[in-house]
């Protein structure tokens, strides 16, 4: 494949997985609001924003992969020619 279409691949992953997380994040924000009685004393406030830091940071190491790959321009394709060798009568 050629690098501009596995950049622009792995790019769409990137933001398809900055989606998924994203919904992730939002039900179990709702889940805590609902297990949670207390907002300050909950411990599970604070490993929900670590694992969205977590998760967006692996986010966007994909994403800065991506871009370098599309970035990147293919090597030239050296071609050989052969010669031929004259036959001398």
């Amino acid at each position: 494949m050629k690098n501009k279409v596995v950049g622009w691949v792995i790019v769409g992953i990137a933001v398809v997985t900055a989606v998924v997380v994203k919904i992730f994040n939002n039900f179990l924000r709702r889940m805590i609001v609902d297990a949670c009685t207390s907002d300050s004393d909950c411990f599970m406030y604070n490993t929900v924003v670590i694992q969205t830091w977590v998760s967006l940071a692996i986010v966007g190491v994909i994403l800065a992969i991506g871009i370098v790959i599309l970035s990147w321009k293919p090597k030239k394709k050296i071609t050989a020619k052969k010669i031929k060798k004259k036959k001398r009568n």
